[in-house]
């Protein structure tokens, strides 16, 4: 009975990838708006019975279609770039933007509807739906090795993303950080907590900066070999300094903007939480009494002065947070 379902499943996983392949923009994303509905929490068994045991090479696709697409403002039709602008498209000739004719000749090649625009949020979702499946621990393997987290940091710092798929990228991230300690070192190591830090800094959502607390939260707990790395990338935020990473052919850091007085909150629940945790109990009654500089956050007192004030109210927070830096 395998042998003769073998063929039919192999020739549905054939035909599928097919469409994938030759569809435009408008039918990828009935495509992926289909897979989201009809695949949200399934395992990694059932995945691979709904693709016909191709759910590696569907994700190979959405992550080749992810790379392609989400660096680039503009789409391209009919031999201009279409520039996106807020509430409007704005044509102008190739020659304006200084592209080389075999930069247009080969992004026409790469996508059959001379298009660069994408869904970003129903990709990204597709693409958790897989690295989230329970027992799917090779669809995550998969993703990392083709570079995901490197591709997600940078979408937090793209401006002409939403922020929705700022937000997707989150969960993806969180995806990745929920797999283990291992996986967390990699986010650190991929300048992962500058990215976060400077995106926390500076997003202007309520549920993006939770979503950032959360992760930045779970980024320290168990990642000892870059837990004082976490430490210092919330300290810069509160402090307005970009934080430092060693490594020699790091560029010169630019400074990360004021941060909203809701981030600057979320950013002391997450050193408070994270030096509570991380001491002995005669010490956690200094360390709550210390993070009292709430009232900064309404302005009255610029958030540095009342840090610094905080740090000093306390010899046991003192000793405890700076040995630790």
């Amino acid at each position: 009975m395998t042998s003769v379902k073998e063929p039919e499943a192999i020739g549905k996983l054939m035909v599928s990838l097919q469409k994938w392949d030759s569809a435009h923009k408008v039918a990828r994303r009935c495509i992926l708006d289909n897979f989201i509905k009809s695949n949200d929490g399934k395992t990694e068994p059932e995945l691979e019975l709904e693709l016909s045991q191709g759910a590696s090479l569907f994700l190979a696709r959405l992550t080749a279609w992810l790379r392609m697409t989400y660096p680039f403002p503009w789409t391209i039709g009919d031999g201009m770039w279409v520039k996106k602008t807020t509430g409007n498209l704005k044509m102008e000739s190739k020659a304006a933007w200084g592209a080389p004719i075999w930069s247009v000749n080969l992004s026409l090649a790469l996508t059959n509807n001379y298009t660069y625009s994408t869904c970003l949020d129903k990709l990204l979702k597709s693409i958790g739906i897989l690295l989230s499946a329970a027992s799917g621990c090779r669809y995550l393997i998969e993703f990392l090795e083709t570079g995901g987290i490197l591709i997600l940091l940078e979408v937090l710092g793209l401006n002409h993303l939403k922020e929705e798929d700022k937000r997707e990228s989150l969960k993806l991230l969180q995806i990745v950080a929920d797999a283990g300690r291992k996986y967390k070192e990699l986010i650190c190591e991929s300048y992962g907590v500058r990215s976060l830090a400077k995106f926390l800094a500076t997003s202007s959502s309520a549920e993006a900066q939770e979503d950032m607390q959360i992760l930045l939260g779970s980024s320290d707990h168990g990642n000892p070999k870059y837990q004082n790395q976490v430490y210092k990338g919330l300290l810069a935020v509160l402090l307005h300094a970009t934080p430092h990473h060693p490594h020699p052919t790091t560029p010169p850091p630019t400074p990360t903007p004021h941060p909203p007085p809701r981030a600057q909150q979320r950013v002391l629940q997450t050193l408070g939480a994270m030096q509570v945790g991380s001491m002995p109990p005669w010490g956690r009654r200094a360390v709550l009494a210390s993070m009292s500089i709430l009232p900064a956050l309404t302005g009255a007192v610029p958030v540095s002065s009342a840090l610094q004030a905080a740090l000093g109210s306390s010899s046991t927070w003192k000793r405890t947070a700076w040995s630790t830096v």
